[in-house]
């Protein structure tokens, strides 16, 4: 199809907002609250419905990097990818989604092997 849907979705809020968009999205934007829905979790991932995370703005906007379940996601085979989100207000430098790269990279300890498949 020429477009795809991609909502913010899971970022705050109860976690039928995500079963929602696990039924009608490509993919979605956020999904922190998915951490709470183990179910709905492995039904993203069965189905590889992808979830772009944006560490820095998570980290200004909603919760603290620490608490942000980027890298689990990861491990546990969902089908994640670092993006940006407010480019011009949360980021530092021209290039917003390198700066995302190298948080990632420098918080969760990504090995280069982990870098190559985000």
């Amino acid at each position: 199809p020429p477009f795809q849907f991609r909502p913010h979705s899971g970022a705050v809020g109860p976690t039928n907002h995500l079963a929602a968009a696990f039924m009608l999205s490509d993919s979605i934007v956020h999904g922190l609250t998915l951490v709470h829905a183990p179910a709905l979790q492995y039904c993203f991932m069965l189905c590889q419905i992808g979830v772009c995370m944006a560490p820095l703005a998570e980290n200004a906007l909603i919760c603290k990097l620490r608490d942000i379940p980027f890298f689990e996601f990861f491990k546990q085979g969902l089908v994640v990818a670092l993006s940006t989100d407010t480019p011009r207000a949360l980021h530092l430098t021209s290039m917003p989604l390198v700066e995302e790269f190298a948080i990632a990279a420098q918080f969760w300890r990504l090995r280069p092997a982990d870098q190559s498949e985000l």
